[in-house]
């Protein structure tokens, strides 16, 4: 049973994800610690089993403490594809292609209402509307000053979409639809 003793503090420090969580964690390793240092057997294994309750429930506590936090989520939408509203996005700037570029605007209006950022270091961008921007070339963003913020995409001679802040902050990148 003392094989148990130096793991301890690892699994304190591995599955305590909150200092009120960590201090529960802390107390009933220390008791069970404690028990082990009990000479009679009988009593030994009931302060064992009793802490392993007090453990079983810490553990429920942080199973259900894993969801994703309230500001990570997200606002669900429906995809635009199935909205009809891809149908008011000139084909360039659509996921899937599909038909003539001609009489095609250059240009679209958005909102972003978020950007993220991967471990790349590509920046991505979220509109109101659900569609998902990615910076192609990974690189600084200068942030807008607020969010959400109005920008706009053109398509370059190339075929490129650029992205550009309408707040007055400098910058253009180089963007790819994603969804």
């Amino acid at each position: 049973m003392n094989a148990w003793k130096p793991l301890i503090p690892t699994l304190i420090c591995a599955m305590a994800n909150s200092v009120a969580v960590a201090d529960e964690l802390t107390d009933a390793a220390r008791q069970s610690v404690d028990c082990l240092a009990l000479e009679v057997q009988q009593e030994r294994l009931e302060c064992l089993e009793a802490n392993a309750d007090v453990l079983r429930s810490i553990l429920t506590l942080m199973d259900q403490d894993k969801s994703e936090p309230e500001w990570a989520r997200a606002p669900a939408r429906e995809d635009p594809v199935t909205q009809g509203a891809e149908e008011t996005v000139p084909i360039w700037a659509r996921v899937l292609g599909g038909g003539s570029y001609d009489d095609q605007a250059n240009e679209i209006e958005i909102v972003v209402t978020r950007i993220l950022k991967n471990n790349v270091g590509r920046h991505y961008f979220v509109t109101e509307d659900g569609m998902e921007w990615r910076q192609t070339i990974a690189g600084y963003v200068e942030p807008p000053k607020s969010l959400p913020v109005k920008a706009k995409i053109t398509r370059s001679l190339t075929g490129n979409p650029t992205l550009r802040f309408e707040d007055g902050t400098d910058g253009a990148y180089k963007v790819r639809r994603e969804k």
